[in-house]
């Protein structure tokens, strides 16, 4: 019969942090939430954006008065999802992108639309309006993380885990063609 050896073990998505042999246990619990700050120049808190949470990536919008974060949804569930803040308005957050997969690495193209990475069911590069649905840019079946983007997201530079033993390579898309919004 099983037995629980150990509470409040920590993990990242599916992923626990322990390792066990015949005689020991070793484990790390989960990592604290953060808070989202605003910093002056001179490293002065000027106040606080939102709930702490497990943030895990964040993109400023270019005019500097939103903000996009990955965030972990509840321990013991493998999901992920970016949520806007209006940094203007100290309204509550709004969640963007609802699939059942791991969001991520979320990048403006401009002042209304993103790019962001997903691994999971729906794996892929992906382009979306704020308040619109997700639509791929592209697919290759590995874990793929936006960086950089230029001309409106007509080109776009992005770390692949193709071949996950070596670790990421950089790669960059200029076949993406002009935001619908654009034509």
């Amino acid at each position: 019969e099983p037995i629980r050896v150990a509470d409040h073990v920590g993990s990242y998505l599916d992923t626990p942090f322990f390792s066990a042999s015949p005689q020991t246990l070793v484990y790390r619990e989960p990592d604290p939430d953060h808070q989202l700050t605003w910093f002056d120049r001179r490293g002065v808190d000027l106040g606080h954006v939102g709930r702490p949470a497990r943030f895990t990536g964040l993109a400023l919008s270019p005019n500097g008065d939103r903000a996009l974060a990955a965030t972990h949804s509840p321990q013991g569930t493998v999901d992920q999802d970016l949520w806007l803040f209006d940094l203007e308005r100290s309204e509550a957050p709004q969640r963007v992108t609802f699939d059942p997969t791991i969001e991520r690495s979320p990048l403006w193209l401009n002042d209304n639309e993103f790019a962001f990475g997903s691994h999971g069911g729906a794996s892929g590069v992906y382009r979306q309006d704020v308040g619109g649905s997700p639509r791929v840019l592209f697919k290759s079946g590995a874990p793929e993380f936006p960086s950089s983007a230029a001309l409106s997201g007509r080109v776009l530079v992005y770390a692949s885990l193709r071949d996950a033993p070596l670790g990421p390579d950089i790669w960059i898309r200029t076949d993406l063609g002009p935001s619908p919004r654009m034509q």
